[in-house]
Formats: structure tokens, sequence, C-alpha cells
């Protein structure tokens, strides 16, 4: 096996909270549409109900918010109102996990860093800003900007050739187990887990960390 020179990270729930994010403008979402008709009790409880349907960013947004109009008999907008909504403000909730700078800081003295995130250009863009990554990494592909999407082979193989790595010398840290870790196995790489929690388990050959400064003791 050759000595790992190169970490790749995803973006959401990795280095940052993306769960949080998507949270709050679940409810901004709701609580717009139900301020004035339902108490905050019932509105929190639609905004588990959506978050459930959401699956971690896993489930397309037009489905959760066709959904949505569904379940909760809403006649005065679509869902491509939503799916706007959604793409134009889910950036400015972004919460960078609190350690994600110290470790990506720490790991750039000693390995090559970069990053392979799913979603749209504008979003994904202000998110990076908001995290300040850019320092440390040496290359970022967004997928909406590069036309291929975590699984498909050909993105991580995009990064490897840009950094003129192999796979064989490359980690690639995520969460999702079907983007990121079935996708990173795909083409040989080395895959770390994040996850926080202790009951999500798989039975994939990969390590697993629990929070993003988890890493720095594992390598």
């Amino acid at each position: 096996m050759k000595q790992i020179t190169t970490i790749l990270f995803d973006m959401d729930n990795t280095l940052i909270d993306r769960q949080l994010a998507a949270r709050a403008l679940m409810h901004h979402i709701v609580n717009t549409d139900f301020a004035t008709t339902k108490s905050q009790e019932e509105i929190e409880t639609i905004v588990d109900r959506m978050m459930v349907l959401d699956d971690e960013g896993a489930t397309p947004k037009d489905i959760v918010f066709s959904q949505y109009i569904e379940e909760y008999g809403i006649k005065e907008n679509t869902w491509e109102h939503y799916n706007h909504l959604w793409w134009e403000h889910l950036g400015e909730y972004t919460t960078p996990y609190p350690k994600a700078i110290e470790v990506l800081k720490t790991l750039k003295q000693k390995y090559r860093l970069g990053m392979i995130t799913n979603g749209n250009s504008k979003t994904q863009r202000v998110k990076i800003a908001k995290l300040g990554c850019e320092p440390y990494m040496e290359i970022m592909l967004v997928s909406g900007e590069e036309g291929i999407h975590k699984p498909d082979a050909r993105i991580f193989q995009k990064a490897l050739d840009l950094m003129g790595v192999s796979a064989e010398e490359t980690i690639f840290v995520g969460d999702s187990l079907k983007f990121d870790i079935e996708g990173s196995i795909a083409v040989k790489m080395t895959p770390i887990w994040i996850h926080p929690d202790p009951y999500k388990t798989t039975d994939l050959p990969v390590k697993r960390i629990y929070k993003i400064e988890d890493l720095l003791e594992l390598l």
C-alpha cells in the first residue's frame, strides 16, 4: 500500500453542519406558511417530518416539497417555488463545525487537501466562502459545475487527475455511505466515514469517525 499523501473531503455534514442549516431554513419556510394558523409545537412537528423526508439531503427537493404540498394541503405555492427558496438561501445558513478549520490547518502541514461536494454552484460556493477553507484546499470540485455528481466515479477520478495523485495514496472523508463511501471505494481510494450517530452502522469496509477532529487521532 502506498503512503497516504492526499486527503479529499466532502463538505456537507463533514466540514459544515448541513443538518443545522437545513433545519433552520426548513423552519423558516414552514413558519412563513403556517405562523398564523398553527402553534409553534405544530410547526416543529411539520419541520421534523420534512427533515425525515429530506434524509440528510439525499432526497431530491422536488420530491420533498411535492410531498410537503400534498401532506399539508398547500394551495398557494408550487414545489418550484420552494425549490427556488431552498437553493437561493440554504448557503446563508451555513454553520462550519467548530474544529473544521483547525483540523484542515493541521492536516495541511503533512497532506495535500481537496474537496468534492455535491450541489449547485451558487449554493456550494456560498458555503465554501462561509467555511473559509480555500487557503487549505488545492482543488474544490462542485458537482453542479462539473455536470457529474458523487457517487459517479468520474468526479473522483477528475480530482485525482487534477492533483496528479493515485487513488491508492488518497483518503476520502465523507458522511454519505452512498455518495461518499461507496463512490470512493469504487475508485479504490481509502474511505473514512464520518457520522455522529452511534446507532447508524454499516457493513462496508470503512474506518469510522464521529466528528471531524477525530481524524487527527486516526491518521
